[in-house]
């Protein structure tokens, strides 16, 4: 889907049409099989080189308990703060399945996929070539982009706001939207599966070994969240989704990860014994040459459920930033766009960005919402293969009759070089100005995150 898809956020239009077909059109929310102990026959023009092994009928059909018990541990601190709980009442849950309390619905989890079998190494990596191809063609195709579903949101509680007197009323009820084109991580992991399905003809089972995945941060604890066999629901909030395709190579177990949205140009191979084809450091992409970034993963060896994302930051000067993340690779996960796509809304750091195909960040914009007034917003563009960079005041898109000549040049590049039109982009941040004069919206999205992210504390 090309990026030059309409950017005319109308509140009424069909953007809504993605995430409502979302299961439908992908087919990664699938219930689990009846028949989960059969093998799926190699291809026959390839039978020496792979196999798709499904997981055991017991592993498969298996409910978490500790998923129940979470549950039940919140239905009982509801239950013993509701003093009409002994009468029936059940107003500690909303109408839509939420605890009133909780600012997100409780993520899900399906049932778990079968693995790719490859007899070698070699084998996989030829593979491994194929599924980077496709990376490559969705990382050039598509930029990041959480600017255009918080201006959509944002103008939709606006004009909804008689009805929904605060947002939190407003963000239960609101579906959020995959708009066309205009993806952040739910939305690139989407096309990129979707992309991936051609290699059905070569590798028959990959779709069912293809999932969705889910990441958290900011854990206080990793050895008591490895405790669990799924993530304790009380402190999920999942605001991240990346591509899972689960692996049997020499009959070792691992996983591939494919993460768009954070800009990585292959193919993450993670093996649970941490042996070749495990990918090694990666370096990650930044804007800005001061600034080095690494990503290491392995899984846990405590919970092989889990794997370990080390991000660490490092700046001149400045001491170095370590960012653990845990992302949950055991069962595809079924809330990306009620969870994590709605997390996202309302996270206070927006961005628009253009990669190549091996993942270099190579223009776009990026801002913390605050009030108009407080807004800076930093753009980036290459110039003769440097970055380079303009920050500036989001007030000056509040008065259409003064032009800052260099201002609109640096506009103007960074509409081109994210395949968006001049007047695409300058009215998508007048839009986002005006949005952002009302005080009490951006307190509100401020509000609302913070308590998002304490339910992980």
């Amino acid at each position: 889907m090309s990026t030059n898809s309409s950017k005319n956020f109308s509140l009424h239009g069909d953007h809504h049409f993605l995430a409502a077909d979302f299961t439908r059109a992908l087919k990664l929310q699938v219930p689990c099989k009846s028949d989960c102990s059969s093998e799926v026959e190699c291809s026959q023009t390839h039978p020496e080189q792979w196999s798709s092994s499904s997981c055991s009928s017991k592993d498969y059909l298996l409910i978490s308990e500790i998923s129940l018990d979470a549950q039940a541990t919140v239905d009982s601190s509801l239950a013993s703060d509701d003093p009409s709980h002994n009468e029936g009442d059940d107003s500690g849950w909303g109408k839509d399945g939420w605890p009133v309390n909780r600012c997100l619905p409780f993520p899900k989890w399906g049932c778990q996929c079968p693995g790719l079998n490859f007899a070698s190494v070699h084998q996989y990596q030829t593979f491994h070539d194929l599924v980077t191809h496709y990376l490559h063609q969705a990382l050039d195709d598509h930029c990041y982009d959480s600017l255009s579903n918080f201006v959509v949101f944002c103008q939709e509680y606006r004009n909804s706001r008689e009805k929904y007197p605060t947002l939190l009323e407003f963000y239960r009820e609101y579906v959020p939207a995959l708009l066309p084109g205009r993806f952040n991580c739910v939305g690139l992991a989407t096309d990129l599966a979707s992309r991936l399905s051609v290699l059905e003809i070569l590798y028959p089972g990959v779709v069912d070994a293809t999932y969705q995945v889910s990441c958290e941060d900011n854990i206080e604890s990793l050895d008591w969240y490895c405790s669990f066999r799924e993530p304790p629901l009380a402190r999920c909030v999942k605001d991240h989704v990346l591509l899972c395709i689960k692996i049997i190579v020499s009959s070792r177990s691992g996983v591939v990860l494919l993460d768009p949205a954070f800009h990585i140009g292959q193919p993450i191979t993670v093996m649970e014994d941490g042996l070749e084809p495990q990918s090694s450091v990666i370096k990650a992409s930044t804007t800005r040459p001061e600034v080095h970034r690494t990503f290491e993963y392995r899984f846990r060896g405590d919970n092989p459920a889990y794997v370990f994302w080390d991000m660490i930051e490092k700046r001149e000067g400045k001491p170095d930033k370590k960012c653990p993340s845990l992302i949950y690779v055991c069962k595809p996960y079924l809330s990306s766009v009620d969870v994590a796509e709605r997390c996202n809304l309302v996270y206070h750091y927006k961005s628009l960005l253009r990669r190549n195909s091996q993942g270099h960040l190579i223009s776009g914009l990026y801002f913390r919402v605050r009030d108009c007034q407080n807004t800076n917003i930093t753009f980036f563009h290459q110039v003769n293969g440097a970055i380079r960079h303009l920050k500036h005041p989001l007030s000056y898109f509040l008065d259409e009759a003064s032009r800052d000549e260099k201002v609109e040049e640096v506009i103007k590049a960074v509409a081109a070089g994210t395949d968006w039109t001049k007047c695409d982009l300058r009215t998508t941040l007048v839009t986002l100005a005006h949005l952002l004069q009302d005080k009490d919206l951006v307190q509100q999205v401020h509000e609302l995150n913070n308590a998002i992210h304490e339910m992980c504390t």
